[in-house]
């Protein structure tokens, strides 16, 4: 005999009886279920045996779903789902709830990871088939169709006591630190990094190791097109090294001498004498006054590309906010620069659309 599910016994009814608070849960729990996120995470969990065993994977989506209702701590998650005792059954104890997240490690983390990437590809297939298909987002006035955006931020998350890895944060609060990263296409979150609160804001290992794990859980990242949106904290040459420009995109400037070591500039490879990593004398132009400095053709055009490129990295990373501001650029350089990528610069040089 089959058993009937939770939302089976759901019906519409206008005489004001049988009706439960934070209707919005329904919604959230059969989401969860119909995608197959609930059975998935079921299966990676730890399970037990018997007659009071709570299922581990209703139990987690339950209570992400008191935390979408607004719950704190794990007492107000079983407070607010008694609420809905009519509706779900009763809810798990706050201390089950605590056991079922002490028994996730690190390996049972790569195996949600797993799921929720599992899940997220067959999900994302059938949004694909809608009439709509997929959200394509438009950056700066251009639609960017099979771009996937990826927004990366860091947040702080206040405590009022002294839990496990709150601390002093910068902006003089006390508690977390945690660096997310959300894809603005379909408004989820892929992956989060919980930190301590006076964790750095630009430190380049946290951005790689989270960057890392979007990738994992975006389908066929190795061959999607991926726009990734930083704010200032994002601004380090690692975390731009790391990611490749785009294929139309001209070359980046070196920042080291050939023959010079990139770890310690100011030593020279063995075999090679420092005379022979010095850059030979320009032949300087012909110029008019005594008090004009000497440039030669070439390092002016180098000077001119450097400018250009970092005109063009500026824009890429304000095409999230729309807007560039307390950015001094000269109207002439930055338009060059902006038609270059294929946006259009306003007059007074301070916004692109």
């Amino acid at each position: 005999m089959k058993a009937i599910g939770w939302d089976e016994r759901l019906s519409d009814k206008v005489n004001g009886k049988g009706m439960v608070g934070h209707a919005g849960a329904a919604l959230l729990r059969r989401c969860a279920d119909r995608t197959g996120l609930t059975g998935v995470l079921g299966q990676v969990l730890p399970r037990g045996s018997g007659a009071g065993w709570r299922e581990r994977g209703q139990l987690v989506v339950m209570l992400a779903v008191a935390i979408v209702l607004g719950t704190r701590s794990l007492l107000d998650a079983e407070v607010l789902l008694a609420h809905q005792a009519a509706l779900f059954g009763v809810p798990a104890s706050d201390s089950t709830m605590r056991r079922a997240l002490a028994a996730i490690d690190e390996k049972v983390l790569a195996k949600i990871a797993k799921a929720r990437a599992r899940v997220r590809r067959d999900v994302w297939s059938q949004v694909a088939l809608r009439p709509g298909g997929f959200p394509w987002l438009s950056v700066v006035g251009k639609r960017l169709t099979g771009w996937i955006i990826i927004d990366i931020d860091a947040t702080i998350i206040a405590s009022a006591s002294k839990k496990a890895g709150a601390a002093a944060t910068f902006k003089r609060t006390f508690g977390f630190h945690p660096l997310a990263a959300w894809c603005a296409n379909t408004q989820e979150c892929l992956a989060m990094l919980l930190r301590e609160g006076n964790a750095g804001a630009n430190t380049v290992a946290d951005h790689l190791r989270l960057l890392a794990d979007v990738l994992r859980q975006i389908p066929d990242s190795s061959a999607a097109k991926i726009l990734i949106r930083i704010d200032g904290a994002g601004a380090t040459h690692d975390l731009l090294d790391h990611c490749p420009p785009p294929a139309d995109s001209p070359p980046a400037p070196r920042r080291e001498q050939e023959g010079a070591n990139t770890h310690n500039p100011g030593a020279v490879e063995p075999g090679r004498s420092r005379s022979d990593t010095r850059r030979p004398c320009p032949q300087p132009c012909e110029t008019k006054g005594a008090n004009r400095q000497t440039v030669s053709r070439s390092e002016a055009q180098t000077n001119r590309g450097r400018y250009h490129r970092t005109v063009q990295e500026a824009l890429l990373l304000c095409a999230g906010c729309g807007a560039i501001t307390r950015t001094r650029l000269m109207r002439a350089e930055a338009r060059a620069a902006a038609v270059s990528l294929g946006l259009e610069i306003a007059s007074d040089a301070t916004s692109v659309r």
